[in-house]
């Protein structure tokens, strides 16, 4: 597993570092069939689980759908997916 950074200058770093999937993830991920649905997408983890499940299938070479569910009562949170 690769080290977190020593210090986070910004918040596009502390992104970088909470979205960025182990190997083993990456690993598992290529066992799942699109669409991976992810619920409450726009709540306080949604975001980043989303988006690290994506870079995981990415990383992977693997085709898998990331789809992201949720009310999005903040806006913020639907912009950055």
């Amino acid at each position: 597993m690769e080290p977190h950074p020593e210090t986070i200058a910004n918040e596009a770093q502390l992104d970088d570092a909470l979205t960025k999937p182990s190997q083993a993830l990456c690993d598992f991920i290529t066992r799942l069939k699109s669409p991976l649905m992810i619920l409450g997408a726009g709540g306080k983890m949604g975001p980043t689980l989303a988006a690290q499940a994506q870079r995981a299938a990415m990383r992977a070479n693997h085709s898998l759908e990331v789809v992201a569910v949720s009310r999005f009562s903040d806006q913020a949170a639907r912009d950055w997916l």
